[in-house]
């Protein structure tokens, strides 16, 4: 079944997945050894299965590969618990009523029009409607953060910044994965910016509370590479035809 998995894999190809991946492996391996005494220890493996999930799933939609949604979906049931643990509660809900079910529904959408190495060919850019999408994102984001700031008045706990990054990033990756599922080019802009959002917001709530635990250091890792995955993407999809 998967003998033309890796089919239009190249030499560089196979570097960076492994340079990404090491990187995980490596960050969870010295979490691990250096477990914080007030931190569980299963939330640095729930930390840890999430990443691993998360970036095989990215590494693979960088390569236009579908089963790369499979990979997503369990690291989003991951990832929702993470949530939870950091009160970034817009990003737990995201999850929950839109990254799972629209991961499920690009899934099916990309394997009916797949090739026979399971991959798509991606649409072209349009960048009117990328302005056009960011701009609306924009928009719903500055009354989104006062209705959710409201809402969490009375949890003094929780800063105007990382509430601010959470909507951000809530409404930015919906849109990001809109551009996916319609795979469009232009998803990987998107990401490149829901990336760097959401590496400050985990940054600002480890900063906001002193404590770097072993968990928030596998997240940040994860999101750097992302980061890197998405600069890949792009690469991969708009620079490099089909």
């Amino acid at each position: 079944m998967f003998s033309n998995f890796f089919k239009s894999w190249s030499l560089r190809d196979y570097i960076i997945s492994f340079v990404i991946l090491i990187t995980i492996i490596i960050t969870t391996s010295l979490s691990f050894t250096n477990i914080d005494n007030n931190e569980k220890w299963y939330w640095i493996l729930i930390s840890s299965i999430s990443a691993v999930f998360s970036v095989v799933s990215v590494i693979l939609a960088s390569k236009k590969n579908y089963f790369s949604f499979l990979f997503g979906v369990i690291g989003s049931i991951f990832y929702f618990t993470l949530s939870i643990y950091y009160q970034t509660y817009l990003t737990a809900l995201l999850q929950i009523i839109f990254v799972i079910p629209i991961s499920l529904l690009s899934f099916r959408s990309w394997k009916s029009e797949s090739n026979i190495d399971y991959t798509i060919k991606p649409k072209k850019s349009d960048y009117t409607d990328l302005i056009f999408f960011l701009s609306i994102g924009l928009l719903i984001t500055v009354p989104l953060f006062f209705i959710y700031n409201f809402s969490l008045s009375n949890q003094n706990e929780t800063s105007g910044i990382i509430i601010w990054l959470d909507v951000f990033n809530f409404v930015f990756t919906i849109i990001a994965f809109y551009f996916s599922y319609k795979r469009n080019e232009s998803t990987w802009i998107v990401w490149i910016i829901v990336n760097l959002v959401s590496l400050g917001l985990y940054l600002t709530i480890t900063i906001d509370s002193n404590n770097f635990t072993s968990s928030s250091i596998i997240i940040m890792s994860n999101q750097v590479a992302y980061l890197i995955n998405a600069i890949w993407g792009y690469t991969e999809w708009h620079i490099k035809k089909n």
